[in-house]
């Protein structure tokens, strides 16, 4: 059960992180464009 719990919070996370990278690389080319 918590290796369950621990590994829906780590996709979670990395699914955070991804969308941060995303939208920040967006922002940079938005601003070069």
């Amino acid at each position: 059960m918590l290796f369950i719990c621990r590994s829906i919070i780590f996709a979670l996370f990395s699914i955070v992180f991804i969308s941060i990278i995303f939208i920040i690389f967006n922002a940079n080319d938005s601003l070069v464009n």
